[in-house]
């Protein structure tokens, strides 16, 4: 049986044989009519490997025109080209094995394509070599410092202080040479607008070349991306300037006046710094003008004459344009015309008129102040206190500026002429005889106005009397009278009586208006206090009398010694009084 199997095997051999190689190929070839092999186009990005070849050698490349993509054609079965994209393709540009290109400046580096999902047995690549066209340049190192910077206005009323970067202010920078060549400044800026306190923030350093044009940093590379900086806010505050000068100016000369531009200036610092400072002065050694005859200008740099902990908000007034100026001094005499001229405390008897109808007044000042002024700009006063009977030649107060003029003393020629002093010698004789301490009294002074002083043989006693002739003064106004009683009574001496003789009162003054002798118990309380306010406010108004004494103590204690007397009598009842009175001492 199996000799029988392989006979039939065997038998016509070279028939099969061929049988089966024409069917193997006409299976081979029905299989490529259905599953062709195919190309297929695929663009992918290229990747540069090896680049620190470059730049240890000092060089920087860059893909020209930005393009960085390769186009190739793959081919494969069908079925297998139905299984692939571009993500199944690498394509790798070796940057050791770049090469020169003589002539027109551009480099290229081969790029090798693979498969990653198919051999190359299944996948073929076309044979045609690519590459990835490239520029080198030099590699550009340089080394920044980072500036401070900001953006922005801080709230009203507050200032800028330190501006300051926290972290690194040195900026390492690698690129081409072409961009790190042009970096001239990197500035690092917050924002303070609207800020009233200290501003921290993180922020992206800017580089600029030399014209101020920010410069796009794509290309390079940077040890740092980001600073801190932090931004002082402090207070501020608008001071006064204040300038001396130093020496005297030249003989004949005056320093009229310093002029400076700003007036004050706004200076920046803590809250508690600022509160101390009142204004800048200027010391005087800045300004030295001895010997000068003429106007001096300078320009003053006050940075260090601030505050310590304190700077000027604007740096622009830090230079002070000064003007000190300097004039002649000149004299010049002024007739003045008589009724310029106010006559003072003048007596209730007398009368007083000055003599002549213009009076010469020198005024030595400033060439152009004198410019300034003319006879009716002057005025004067004068006090005729102390001064009786008869012409004198009295000096006058005249009224001008005394920080601008100097006034040569002028005495004023006056006429006065008592008119009245019947009162007067009424409390003459009132002293002499109607007093129970008349007989003590052995010497009289008197002036002429209204002051008789009694004194004892011995002069250890005074008897002090102001004598008025008004007929119905006000309370108020014999206040005002009694001022100089006042006056003795708060002095060194002691006086044993103190007395106003009264030509009448208003009938509303006295409680008993029967009485002409009296104190204050005779004295209505609202006229008393009439009468005190009057002398209150005559005490104030006379330098002679300390404030001191001013006081409603003092003015107590006086008006409880005081002796009001009414002069009631004829001059001729007191001269009998002391005709008898004296006939009976002399009988004795």
């Amino acid at each position: 049986m199996l000799k029988n199997l392989a006979k039939k095997l065997t038998n016509n051999l070279g028939l099969k044989v061929l049988a089966l190689l024409f069917a193997i190929a006409l299976w081979i070839v029905v299989v490529n009519i259905d599953d062709p092999v195919k190309p297929a186009q695929y663009t992918i990005s290229v990747t540069q490997d090896n680049m620190d070849y470059l730049t240890s050698n000092g060089k920087y490349s860059e893909t020209l025109g930005g393009k960085n993509t390769v186009t190739f054609t793959a081919s494969a079965k069908r079925s297998i080209l139905e299984k692939l994209s571009n993500t199944d393709f690498t394509a790798v540009a070796d940057m050791e094995k770049i090469e020169y290109v003589e002539g027109d400046g551009i480099c290229r580096v081969p790029i090798t394509i693979t498969c990653s999902k198919y051999n190359s047995n299944t996948v073929t690549i076309s044979s045609k070599q690519q590459y990835l066209d490239v520029t080198v340049e030099d590699l550009g190192n340089v080394q920044k410092k980072i500036t401070a910077n900001t953006e922005g206005t801080v709230m009203n009323g507050c200032a800028l202080g330190d501006v300051s970067i926290v972290t690194s202010n040195l900026l390492k920078i690698s690129g081409p040479s072409s961009v790190t060549s042009q970096i001239s400044t990197v500035v690092a800026t917050i924002n303070v607008d609207g800020m009233s306190s200290d501003v921290t923030d993180t922020v992206v350093p800017v580089l600029y070349d030399a014209d101020g044009n920010e410069i796009d940093a794509s290309k390079l590379k940077m040890n740092i991306n980001t600073v801190t900086i932090t931004a002082q806010i402090l207070n501020t505050k608008d001071v006064d300037l204040s300038f001396q000068t130093k020496g005297n100016v030249a003989s004949g000369y005056t320093l009229k006046g310093i002029t400076y531009s700003p007036k004050k200036v706004r200076i920046k610092g803590e809250t508690d710094v600022l509160n101390k400072v009142t204004k800048i002065t200027i010391p005087d050694e800045v300004l030295d003008m001895s010997g000068a005859t003429e106007d001096v200008e300078t320009t003053v740099d006050i940075t260090s004459y601030l505050p310590d902990g304190t700077s000027l908000v604007l740096a622009a007034d830090a230079k002070v344009e000064v003007k000190v100026k300097v004039e002649p001094i000149t004299t010049k005499t002024f007739e003045v015309d008589a009724s310029a001229f106010t006559l003072e405390n003048i007596s209730d008897e007398a009368k007083a008129k000055i003599t002549e109808e213009t009076i010469e007044v020198e005024i030595t000042g400033a060439e152009s102040d004198i410019k300034k002024l003319s006879a009716d700009d002057i005025t004067g006063t004068v006090n005729l206190q102390g001064y009786g009977n008869g012409e004198h030649k009295v000096a006058a107060d005249i009224d001008v500026d005394n920080e601008l003029y100097q006034v040569k003393t002028v005495r004023i020629p006056v006429d006065i002429t008592v008119e009245n002093t019947e009162n007067e010698t009424k409390a003459l004789l009132y002293l002499m005889g109607y007093r129970e301490d008349s007989n003590e009294i052995y010497y009289f002074v008197i002036d002429f106005f209204n002051d008789v002083t009694g004194m004892s043989k011995q002069s250890d006693k005074l008897w002090d009397v102001q004598s008025k002739g008004d007929k119905k003064p006000s309370p108020k106004k014999i206040g005002e009278e009694l001022v100089t009683l006042f006056k003795n009574y708060m002095s060194s001496f002691e006086f044993a009586q103190y007395i106003i003789f009264l030509g009448g009162v208003s009938p509303t003054l006295r409680v008993n208006n029967e009485i002409f002798e009296f104190g204050i118990e005779n004295i209505k309380k609202e006229s008393l206090n009439k009468l005190k306010e009057g002398l209150k406010e005559e005490c104030i108004k006379k330098t002679y009398i300390n404030e001191k004494d001013i006081s409603e103590e003092n003015i107590n204690e006086f008006l409880k010694v005081v002796h009001f007397v009414i002069t009631n009598r004829d001059k001729s009842e007191y001269v009998k009084k002391i005709i008898l009175s004296r006939y009976f001492y002399s009988r004795r």
